[in-house]
């Protein structure tokens, strides 16, 4: 298996596996011509026999300014791509104000589902041991994923949100 890791762009970017995510930083003044970039890896794309698939691809603009700016439309291979207020990279929610909100309220659902889990093992006679092994394998991974990442810049509401899910399991479990 050989792994192509020859794709270039001026634009930073931040690859895994098959998933690419390119970026640019425009002051509020200045034209941002992405298009060119996309242009750009759709021809990479063609050379090595691989598809761009313009229905996975989408746009998100971050903007502070008081009146956000309109952005081109951008296209791959004549199809319009999606302009969203979020999306997933990496398993993390990734917002276009830049806030935790939406990836700690994922969290939290995640982990509350997983908590009813623990509710009815707790109920079905389960040891403390053994419900502390399923909260550390199961619920503690969702509620710390990549926390390195979003867990400095969160709201003190947020944080609260995910401190209740740790409280709420260790009175399930003690």
């Amino acid at each position: 298996l050989i792994m192509i890791n020859d794709l270039r762009s001026e634009l930073p970017m931040v690859k895994y596996v098959d998933d690419t995510t390119i970026y640019k930083v425009t002051p509020q003044l200045e034209h941002c011509d992405i298009q060119s970039f996309v242009d750009e890896i759709t021809s990479w794309c063609d050379t090595n026999n691989m598809k761009l698939n313009a229905k996975k691809t989408v746009s998100m603009d971050v903007s502070f300014a008081k009146s956000r700016p309109t952005p081109a439309p951008i296209c791959v291979n004549g199809s319009p791509i999606e302009t969203v207020h979020s999306f997933r990279l990496l398993g993390l929610l990734i917002s276009d104000d830049l806030s935790w909100e939406m990836n700690t309220t994922h969290i939290c659902n995640k982990a509350n589902s997983r908590l009813y889990g623990l509710t009815l093992l707790r109920r079905a006679g389960l040891s403390q041991k053994h419900l502390l092994l399923i909260y550390q394998s199961t619920i503690r991974p969702v509620v710390e994923y990549a926390c390195a990442v979003w867990h400095f810049s969160l709201t003190q509401a947020d944080r609260d949100r995910i401190e209740s899910i740790q409280k709420r399991a260790l009175n399930l479990i003690l």
